[in-house]
């Protein structure tokens, strides 16, 4: 995980499927190469920076979230996890994936479906044909997320249709193919992504994560967004990049989306701004 000196603070291996066990969670640390593990079958990563530089649809159980640091890896069920920020120079991005035991195969033609809520500017992530928009995940996670920040005498964050535009963009690449990734091949990287979408700052950051599979359902999809939000929020220093992106003191804006892909995957991405 890569820090920015200037993004203020408070204080992976894909999913395999088996049948009848509960997800896992994966997080895996850009820059850090620090990787969490929960028990469960999810992963995540994130990153910050400045601007100056880059920082099925059958029942299945609750998923469970394992962390495992990079520097080692725990006997918990295996999760990544990753945070980035902007550095001065270039922020490294974050991301979390989530694996599910008993993941349905996934079919590559089938669009993902989006789980995104409009933001406070009226904006939300596109989808997929035959997606169903839902903004029950996204709220879910930010008002655990405001949650978390009131708990540490900070302001809550502000959602932003343009970082949020930006997030719905990438969550659907990553479906589509590419996998947990803050940049995937041809992509630019997050902060070029926000300021394509009209969201100008100073320091920005990026929190990436996936799990499942997942029911169709808006409880489901929110259970496993919420999830991997709280295991972000479960890390503990120095690997506690999402975290920090979570509790930062720096930033002011958050764009959130969420979406299920045709195998039941969850994926979601959460953008940082000033």
């Amino acid at each position: 995980m890569t820090s920015d000196p200037r993004a203020g603070s408070p204080a992976g291996q894909p999913a395999r499927h088996r049948a009848r066990r509960r997800p896992r969670t994966r997080i895996v640390l850009a820059g850090a190469a620090a990787v969490a593990a929960l028990g469960g079958g999810t992963a995540f990563a994130c990153m910050g920076g400045s601007s100056g530089g880059h920082s099925d649809a059958a029942h299945h159980p609750d998923p469970a979230v394992r962390l495992i640091p990079a520097s080692q890896a725990p006997s918990a069920p295996p999760a990544q996890i990753s945070a980035t920020r902007r550095p001065t120079a270039h922020p490294a991005p974050s991301h979390h994936r989530a694996t599910p035991a008993a993941t349905p195969t996934r079919t590559p033609t089938t669009r993902p479906t989006p789980v995104d809520s409009p933001t406070t500017d009226g904006g939300s992530g596109s989808g997929g044909s035959g997606a169903t928009a839902n903004g029950a995940a996204v709220q879910q996670v930010l008002a655990l997320v405001n949650k978390a920040r009131a708990a540490q005498g900070l302001p809550p964050y502000t959602l932003l249709s343009g970082l949020s535009r930006a997030a719905a963009a990438h969550n659907q690449v990553m479906a589509d193919g590419c996998g947990l990734s803050h940049q995937c091949p041809g992509e630019p990287p997050f902060y070029d992504r926000d300021r394509a979408q009209g969201v100008s700052a100073g320091a920005g950051g990026e929190n990436i994560g996936e799990g499942g599979p997942m029911d169709d359902t808006q409880q489901a999809i929110a259970s496993m967004a919420v999830n991997l939000t709280q295991g972000m929020l479960n890390e503990q220093p120095p690997d506690d990049g999402h975290r920090r992106n979570i509790l930062s003191s720096t930033y002011t804006h958050i764009g959130i989306a969420v979406l299920r892909d045709s195998s039941g995957t969850v994926w979601m991405t959460q953008d940082f701004s000033q």
